[in-house]
């Protein structure tokens, strides 16, 4: 049986439906690929029958799919915390044993069709030589976010600063603005660390580095990125979590990536 990876979304994505591929290797010895190919019984899996092969896996350790399936389509996005976190040791060793695994986005940036190879290892794993400088990282996600409504409201964060300490530094992690809307939302951002004596440091570095500062961080302060969720999900060093309250995010699949998850 072969399960294949599609491309669509950028990085989060991409990780999310490596993870679903994943699940499905492991419960049937699949061989996961990355280009399409056809068999005499292909199968799509939609998001509405992982949802029902995760339910299974959770209460009887069963994966259902049809019978006699020769290769298994993964179009959808697949972003679920609780079937990830239940077999995150499970993943961690198929990742890890399979080295040469990769995953492709269809964007660098929305809409620019740029795409873009990674090894799932460099997710998995933080490089030696990557120095971790911040316990406390919070993300924030802006550019097509804001067009899509996505943008955790800046009035969420100033009332995360007034009902929270942080002690240490908090560093800020953003692609750097391009608007002036960016601009002024993250200007308010640092007035509402300034009222509270927060010191604080902007990062906006390339996608791995940044995503290797949420990945170590011990406190970190999500945003709607796909990309901040997985930092959560693959993250050894995470203690606390503080996540987007359920009516700001649009995927109902996904609100517990980590044991201590604080909403605000």
């Amino acid at each position: 049986m072969f399960i294949c990876f599609e491309s669509r979304g950028r990085l989060g994505n991409a990780i999310f439906r490596y993870l679903a591929c994943v699940l499905l290797c492991i419960k049937h010895g699949a061989i996961y690929n990355t280009y399409k190919m056809y068999g005499r019984k292909t199968w799509i899996c939609r998001e509405e029958e992982f949802s029902k092969i995760q339910q299974s896996l959770l209460s009887t350790n069963e994966c259902v799919i049809p019978k006699d399936v020769e290769v298994i389509f993964m179009p959808d996005f697949y972003q679920h915390d609780l079937i990830y976190r239940a077999y995150r040791t499970q993943i961690l060793e198929y990742v890890r044993g399979n080295p040469s695994h990769t995953v492709t986005t269809d964007s660098t940036h929305s809409g620019d069709f740029k795409q873009q190879e990674f090894r799932v290892t460099e997710i998995v794993n933080t490089p030696i030589s990557f120095e971790s400088k911040y316990n406390t990282v919070l993300h924030v996600r802006l550019g097509d976010f804001v067009s899509n409504n996505d943008v955790i409201p800046i009035e969420r964060y100033l009332a995360l600063f007034e009902n929270y300490k942080f002690n240490d530094t908090v560093c800020i992690v953003c692609e750097n603005p391009k608007t002036k809307f960016e601009i002024e939302f993250l200007h308010k951002l640092r007035l509402g660390l300034d009222k509270h004596n927060i010191k604080y440091m902007l990062q906006s570095d390339n996608l791995l580095n940044d995503y290797y500062t949420m990945k170590e961080a011990e406190t970190l302060i999500c945003s709607n990125s796909t990309l901040c969720w997985i930092a959560c999900l693959f993250s050894t060093k995470l203690k606390v979590c503080y996540f987007p309250s359920k009516d700001l995010v649009r995927n109902g699949f996904f609100s517990k990536p980590h044991e201590n998850t604080l909403y605000f």
